[in-house]
């Protein structure tokens, strides 16, 4: 399956876990985007229930790992980068302290109908810039699971 189902599958995990909403729906958690065309819009920015006021999230396909010549063709390892905009520093270390506690070093286990055999932490959260609007974050998580 390409990465993109694994992306809404990770979406949908963390708006089952109630970390994030679509930003479709009007709520007070913050909104998670998919690949963004025009990347993750900042905290304020957009028109109605899309705004976040003070965390905006996105999920992006990344390098995954190649696995060695015949060892388990039937597992894959993709990774995605986790992007957080936020007002404030200590806003966005919360957001990743929760995303840690549902994602890092869980093992065998079910994601949105894939089956993960383990997921691991790959970028701890890193300030990557900021400018008026917002500070910009990445963390990259990577999912080995069975194809």
């Amino acid at each position: 399956m390409p990465t993109t189902l694994l992306i809404d599958a990770l979406r949908d995990y963390l708006l089952a876990s109630a970390v994030v909403r679509d930003p479709r729906n009007a709520g007070s958690l913050p909104p998670c985007w998919r690949t963004p065309r025009d990347g993750v819009p900042a905290p304020g920015e957009g028109e109605g229930a899309a705004v976040g006021e003070d965390v905006v999230v996105g999920l992006f396909p990344a390098p995954g790992l190649a696995r060695d010549p015949y060892d388990a063709s039937a597992l894959r390892t993709d990774a995605v980068d986790l992007v957080i905009r936020s007002r404030t520093a200590p806003l966005a270390i919360q957001f990743d302290d929760q995303i840690r506690s549902l994602l890092v070093d869980k093992r065998g286990w079910t994601m949105g109908g894939l089956q993960i055999v383990e997921s691991r932490l790959v970028r701890p959260l890193d300030l990557v810039g900021s400018d008026k609007q917002a500070f910009d974050w990445v963390a990259g998580y990577t999912f080995e699971r069975v194809v």
